[in-house]
């Protein structure tokens, strides 16, 4: 009974450490898609486009020196990574709401 409890405990584990590490990717990726869209409409002009993706480039070498240190994402760096991810959300909104157009 022991051991089918901790096998169970193990793979609920498994599966919450799979989901946030691609509730990362899938908060990148959805941003990114904002950006797209935003520019396809004219919401956004090159320029802001441009700034929203180097913040998303950023972003992404944050995650990836984070990683690099020690195999794995502490929980300070994961809360810093995901502070930029809401900072970088609030711009793309604010950039595609701002009145300017592309067109």
């Amino acid at each position: 009974m022991k051991t089918k409890l901790i096998l169970l405990f193990a793979v609920v584990l498994a599966f919450s450490i799979t989901a946030a590490s691609a509730q990362g990717y899938h908060n990148a990726n959805t941003q990114q898609e904002r950006i797209k869209k935003g520019y396809k409409s004219g919401k956004l002009t090159q320029s802001e486009a441009r700034q929203l993706a180097y913040q998303q480039q950023q972003i992404r070498k944050k995650m990836h020196r984070a990683k690099c240190n020690d195999g794995r994402i502490s929980r300070n760096e994961r809360a810093r990574i995901m502070r930029e991810k809401q900072i970088a959300g609030r711009n793309i909104y604010s950039y595609n709401h701002n009145n300017r157009s592309r067109f």
